[in-house]
């Protein structure tokens, strides 16, 4: 069962971002990205206090999905934004992603989004995997993102 998150469960989701972060840093090599508590318990409480948060974990805590929904800059429209899609490896190749996007997708059309976009920045998982469940769930491909790091000569590939 998903269900909204409340600031009972930062700690649950703290954890969970965290392990989000080290496994992109194991698996991409982007060693030069820090992680600071203060500002990640910050930030999970400015989402979750935020009204216009999009905020759901599953019951027994395996999985979690953070983001807002808000007006586009450019009209009244409204948008949501995904932040994070985490779930704990040992719950993964399950339906829990789909039941946490989901559940998403629901909570941001009852709140009058007329879209959703998701900017993926460091995917744990496959891309061709990501990609197949976010097709099927009918995301269209909206091209990759690019990155440009500074200070000499590191490589975002390694």
């Amino acid at each position: 069962m998903i269900r909204p998150a409340t600031v009972d469960d930062i700690k649950s989701i703290y954890d969970m971002m965290f392990n989000y972060y080290r496994e992109a840093v194991e698996k991409t090599g982007y060693n030069y990205f820090t992680w600071s508590e203060e500002k990640a318990v910050i930030y999970l409480g400015n989402v979750l206090w935020n009204k216009d948060g999009l905020n759901f974990i599953s019951e027994n805590r395996e999985g979690m999905i953070i983001g807002s929904i808000g007006e586009t800059w450019f009209g009244e429209n409204k948008m949501a934004k995904p932040a994070a899609l985490y779930v704990k490896p040992e719950h993964r190749n399950g339906l829990l992603a789909r039941a946490l996007l989901r559940r998403f997708e629901k909570e941001a059309k009852a709140r009058g989004a007329i879209a959703i976009l998701w900017e993926f920045e460091i995917g744990l998982s496959d891309s061709r995997m990501v990609g197949g469940l976010m097709e099927n769930l009918g995301y269209e491909y909206q091209g990759p993102i690019y990155k440009k790091m500074f200070g000499g000569n590191q490589s975002c590939r390694q």
